[in-house]
């Protein structure tokens, strides 16, 4: 089984009052995640902090049949898995008062194409419909289909396109979910 804590220890040791680019701190990042290494973790660890990349090492194998090891240039397919992270980082800062999820993209990214500045981050679809007809309307648009629309295990319904740049996007109805009148959801007080 492997580690999940690769993240904890490379968030305490920044926390600890070094700075990432000291050699130090960056010898017991190292001896930490060999130590990790060592009980079966593999993966690929970076530490940027001021812009710029301070740490940066692969750990374990990458295909341990054919002992190929991990390095940083290494493609990792963590699927839908930054997600949850996004979502977090979101709702905290807007319980930090630093942005609205009923803000448009427009507010964050003034240079966003003019046919995207209308989105905002907590945009969803109302109806199983909406859902059909916003995937229809991305693959017309030259999006590759990734999954067909269908029921989910929470009671939604949800497919999944990629845009011609590659990336991936849900349309998605959730259950729970009430919509102001301009079409946008509500989020709870």
């Amino acid at each position: 089984m492997r580690p999940p804590i690769t993240a904890i220890v490379a968030t305490s040791l920044l926390a600890a009052g070094a700075t990432a680019q000291t050699p130090q701190l960056t010898a017991r990042l190292d001896s930490a995640l060999h130590a990790l290494e060592a009980k079966g973790f593999s993966g690929i660890v970076r530490v940027d902090t001021n812009g710029a990349t301070a740490f940066e090492k692969g750990y374990g194998f990458a295909n341990r049949a054919e002992r190929i090891p991990f390095t940083p240039s290494t493609v990792v397919q963590i699927g839908s898995n930054t997600k949850d992270f996004t979502m977090v980082a979101l709702l905290q800062l807007q319980e930090r008062g630093r942005l609205d999820l009923r803000d448009s993209l427009a507010k964050y990214f003034p240079n966003a194409p003019a046919d995207k500045r209308g989105i905002t981050l907590a945009q969803m679809c109302r109806t199983d419909a909406e859902v059909d007809a916003a995937m229809a309307k991305a693959l017309a648009a030259g999006a590759a289909l990734l999954k067909h629309a269908h029921k989910t295990a929470f009671g939604g319904y949800s497919g999944y396109f990629a845009d011609p740049d590659g990336h991936a996007w849900e349309a998605v109805r959730a259950p729970g979910f009430t919509f102001a009148a301009d079409g946008r959801v509500t989020l709870p007080d």
